[in-house]
């Protein structure tokens, strides 16, 4: 074990064994790296609280220390409008679209510029957004990268067939989107310039979740560590209502994937991680 992998495991307090299977799935990324072009953009898609923020983690460490590349790191929740242009999309599109979450409540255009930019080789200023506040803070300073990893729950994901969408999912659209018109506005958006954007991702891994059930629980806990740190945080229930936001499109995420994603990760409901049998497959 090297000393920055002794380091992670305690900055993140797993277990030692969490190594072997990162450290084989880092390797298989890295096979892609050395077979792509300059500047390669590295998709991390995974339900709420699955891991891919500690595997974006690991994955930029592996490659940082290992062939001395220099890696940026941005979730898709960095993305995110501010408070008060998502107010504006609510009051100009659906009032629903006040609450982050969902494909039409990202700065898409400053994705793909950034993106952009980034496959140029230029330099570029990554966003930054505070969840403890739900807006916008100060980006990171300018920098060069080789490698670019981006990383979210709906990264990569295709839009929903038309048959999908005429059925609810959950309760909260039972209650607030009976007549389909919000998850109608979503999938407009994923449809559109959500695509242009996902279409810089050269590699895309994909991290498959025994049960959905799952994730209210690893939610959870994620709020709690935020709270630790920030203070301030949701209650449970109002998180058991937040997630539901995300319900339609993880599920949908979890089926497609199987078929779109070069690399698939199945995660059981201790957060263990098997590579799915073929480690990665050429995209067509």
């Amino acid at each position: 074990m090297q000393a920055w992998q002794r380091r992670f495991l305690s900055q993140h307090q797993l277990k030692r064994d969490y190594l072997s299977v990162a450290t084989k799935l880092a390797r298989c990324v890295l096979a892609k790296i050395d077979t792509s072009p300059r500047f390669p953009i590295i998709g991390i898609n995974g339900p709420q609280g699955s891991g891919k923020s500690t595997l974006a983690d690991y994955l930029c460490q592996f490659l940082e220390n290992e062939r001395m590349m220099s890696v940026g790191v941005v979730s898709i929740d960095d993305y995110y409008l501010s408070k008060s242009q998502r107010f504006i999309l609510s009051e100009t599109e659906h009032p629903l679209f006040n609450t982050r979450g969902v494909p039409g409540t990202h700065e898409v255009s400053r994705g793909i510029q950034d993106f952009t930019a980034f496959k140029q080789g230029k330099a570029i200023a990554l966003p930054r957004f505070d969840k403890s506040i739900d807006d916008r803070i100060e980006d990171l300073p300018f920098k060069t990268f080789d490698v670019l990893i981006f990383e979210g729950w709906c990264v990569g994901i295709k839009p929903e067939t038309q048959s999908r969408l005429a059925e609810n999912t959950n309760a909260f659209e039972t209650t607030f989107d009976a007549d389909g018109t919000f998850r109608r506005c979503i999938n407009h958006h994923l449809s559109c310039e959500y695509q242009e954007w996902f279409q810089f991702i050269d590699y895309l891994l994909f991290l498959k979740i025994e049960s959905f059930d799952s994730i209210l629980e690893w939610r959870l806990q994620q709020e709690t560590q935020l709270f630790d740190i920030k203070g301030k945080g949701m209650s449970a229930q109002q998180i058991s209502q937040f997630i539901q936001f995300f319900e339609r499109l993880t599920r949908w995420g979890q089926y497609s994937l199987e078929d779109n994603a070069d690399l698939q990760v199945n995660v059981d409901k201790q957060h263990k991680m098997t590579l799915a049998c073929k480690a990665y497959r050429d995209r067509q």
